[in-house]
C-alpha cells in the first residue's frame, strides 16, 4: 500500500501524530510522514503532513494568534504577583501589499 488513504486526511493525521510533536515540536514533517507509514502502511503527501503537524502544535499547544493576544494579560499577572516589575511592550500595524491594516497589529 503506497497511495493515500482516504481518511488519512490532516485532520487525521494530527490527532495521530500529536504525541509526536508534544514530545519534539520540531520534529520534521518527513518524520511524521515515515510515521505514517511504518504505523499504518499509508503515504501521506506532504502537504497534508505539514497540514496535520501546524494542526497538533495547536492541539497541544494552543493557536499563534490567541497566544499572542494573550500577552497583555499575561503581562498584567505579571505586574501584579512580582511588585515593582514593569512591562513595555511595543505593537505596530501590519502592513497587507504596502497598506497599514489598522485591524492588526504585531
Amino acid at each position: 500500500m503506497s497511495q493515500d488513504h482516504i481518511n488519512l486526511d490532516s485532520h487525521r493525521i494530527a490527532s495521530i501524530v500529536v504525541n509526536s510533536v508534544r514530545i519534539n515540536p520540531s520534529i520534521p514533517v518527513k518524520s511524521l510522514i515515515a510515521e505514517i507509514k511504518n504505523r499504518y502502511g499509508y503515504s501521506v503527501t506532504y502537504k497534508n503532513a505539514w497540514i496535520a503537524k501546524k494542526k497538533a502544535l495547536a492541539m497541544e499547544f494552543g493557536d499563534w494568534e490567541d497566544s499572542y493576544n494573550y500577552l497583555p494579560r499575561w503581562f498584567q499577572g505579571l505586574q501584579q504577583s512580582l511588585l515593582g516589575t514593569i512591562v513595555q511592550y511595543v505593537t505596530r500595524l501590519v502592513v497587507v501589499d504596502g497598506l497599514e491594516d489598522n485591524s492588526c497589529h504585531v
